[in-house]
C-alpha cells in the first residue's frame, strides 16, 4: 500500500511539480497573511516579539498587562484555523485528489472549492469531528492535570496517573487515526453524504486495518526532510507535492465505490 501510493505519486506529479508546489505555497501564504492581518488589528498591547521564539512560549505574554492581547490572538487564531485554514486545506486535498484521478487541474478553483460549495456543511462536519475527538482529549488532559497536582505530594499516585495518561495518549492517537481520511472524503467531489457523521463513519471503515500503513507512510518522509536541509530546503519544491500526492493516493486506493460505502453505512445504522 505504502510503496504503491508513493510510486504512483512520483508518476502523478511528473511535469506538475511547480503547479503542485504553487498550490501548497499559496495555501500557506494565504493563511499566514490573514493571521498577520488579524493579529495586526489586535486592540490590546502585546509583548515585543522575540526572534526565534514562538509567541505562545513567551512568559511575558501571560503577564496581566498582556493577557487580554494574548487571549485575543489565541481566539482569533482558533477562529481563523476553523473557518478558513481548515477549509483551505480541504481544497488542497481536492487538488491532489483530482490529480490522482487524472482530472483537469486548477489551483485556485481547487483551493476555494470548500468555500464555493457546502461551506456550512463542511464546518458542521469539522465541528462534529472536533467533538468526537474532544470526548477523548478532555478526560486525558484532565487526568494529566490531576497527575501534575498530586505528583509532589503523592509520588506513587502520580506515577500511576502518569502511566494512565501515557496509555490514554496512545489510545487517543489510535482514535485520531480513525478520522484521518475525513478531510479527504470532504475534498472528494465524487463523495457526498447527507450527514456529517457519515464522513466520520466512512473514514473509520476505510482505514480499518491500514492505520499502521498510514503512520509508516508519514514516517517514510522523515529522511527526505532531513536531506532537504542539505539542499537549503530547495528539495521541498519536489518533496511537498510528492508527500501530498502520496497521501491522496493512499486515500484513493482505500476509497470504495460510493454505492458500497452508502450500503455499508445503512447496514451499520440498522
Amino acid at each position: 500500500m505504502i510503496f504503491d501510493s508513493k510510486h504512483q505519486a512520483r508518476a502523478d506529479i511528473k511535469g506538475k511539480v511547480l503547479q503542485a508546489f504553487f498550490a501548497i505555497f499559496l495555501a500557506g501564504i494565504l493563511g499566514g497573511i490573514l493571521s498577520a492581518l488579524i493579529q495586526g488589528i489586535n486592540p490590546f498591547p502585546v509583548p515585543t516579539p522575540v526572534m526565534g521564539e514562538n509567541f505562545w512560549e513567551q512568559a511575558e505574554a501571560y503577564a496581566p498587562e498582556f493577557l487580554p492581547g494574548t487571549i485575543f490572538n489565541m481566539v482569533s487564531s482558533l477562529a481563523l484555523s476553523f473557518f478558513f485554514i481548515s477549509v483551505l486545506s480541504i481544497g488542497l486535498n481536492n487538488f491532489f485528489i483530482r490529480n490522482g484521478q487524472q482530472k483537469a487541474l486548477d489551483v485556485v478553483s481547487s483551493l476555494f472549492i470548500g468555500f464555493k460549495t457546502r461551506y456550512a456543511f463542511i464546518l458542521k462536519t469539522l465541528l462534529t469531528l472536533f467533538l468526537a475527538v474532544a470526548i477523548y482529549v478532555v478526560p486525558i488532559y484532565g487526568l494529566m492535570v490531576v497527575g501534575l497536582l498530586v505528583a509532589f505530594t503523592q509520588p506513587i499516585v502520580g506515577a500511576v496517573i502518569s502511566v494512565l495518561v501515557l496509555v490514554g495518549f496512545i489510545f487517543l492517537i489510535i482514535k485520531l487515526l480513525d478520522y484521518a481520511l475525513v478531510t479527504f472524503l470532504l475534498a472528494d467531489e465524487e463523495v457526498e453524504f447527507e450527514q456529517p457523521k457519515d464522513y466520520l463513519d466512512a473514514s473509520k471503515q476505510m482505514i480499518k486495518g491500514y492505520k499502521l500503513d498510514f503512520v509508516l507512510l508519514a514516517l517514510s518522509f522523515i529522511l527526505w526532510f532531513i536531506a532537504s536541509a542539505f539542499t537549503f530546503f530547495l528539495l521541498l519544491i519536489w518533496l511537498l507535492p510528492y508527500m501530498y500526492q502520496s497521501y491522496a493516493n493512499f486515500y484513493l486506493k482505500l476509497k470504495p465505490k460510493k454505492e458500497v460505502v452508502e450500503t455499508s453505512l445503512e447496514t451499520e445504522e440498522m
